[in-house]
């Protein structure tokens, strides 16, 4: 059962990823591990439903859940489409965001949750039509205040959670215009 104070999130995984994910029920972020490109950062890469990154054959699903107190107090940032795949971009646009009348300056942009849609989404094989995806950047992938669990499965109609998390829903300390 997930606990009124958790939310879910999801992602494909390559197997290797997944096994270790399951062995440590957290994520974890190994560069050598990591496919695909950083459009809005380094970090794990995650979608608010089931099958909106298909991934590749033999890909394993993955629900991963996180302490909603700490996740709403934590900088959550829309990527402006104009930045994407330009990481100093994204650093200069957040210097000119405030959340709660401070600076987003480096540092708490290096521990902001990223949101954005999926770049080329007309590839059918990996992307649902218009997904959009939830970067944790690697300064937070360990934060254990977030408390980020994980529980992988080659079928995702395993796992015991599928409802989609609403990015737009979120409302405290959000930076950037929704997707």
């Amino acid at each position: 059962m997930i606990l009124p104070n958790i939310f879910t999130l999801f992602s494909a995984a390559i197997l290797d990823q997944a096994k270790i994910y399951n062995q440590n029920h957290r994520i974890v972020y190994k560069p050598a591990l990591t496919t695909g490109g950083a459009q809005i950062g380094k970090g794990v890469c995650i979608t608010p439903g089931t099958g909106q990154w298909e991934g590749n054959p033999g890909d394993w699903h993955c629900l991963i859940t996180a302490n909603r107190i700490a996740v709403d107090n934590t900088i959550k940032a829309w990527i402006p489409q104009n930045t994407w795949w330009k990481i100093g971009a994204q650093y200069d646009w957040a210097s000119t965001q405030t959340v709660n009348n401070k600076k987003v300056d480096d540092e708490a942009f290096n521990r902001a949750l990223r949101m954005s849609k999926i770049d080329k989404t007309n590839d059918a094989v990996k992307f649902a039509k218009g997904a959009k995806q939830l970067l944790i950047p690697t300064d937070l992938v360990n934060d254990r205040a977030l408390d980020f669990q994980v529980d992988c499965k080659k079928d995702w109609k395993l796992l015991s959670d599928t409802k989609i998390v609403k990015y737009n829903g979120w409302k405290k300390n959000v930076i950037g215009k929704p997707q």
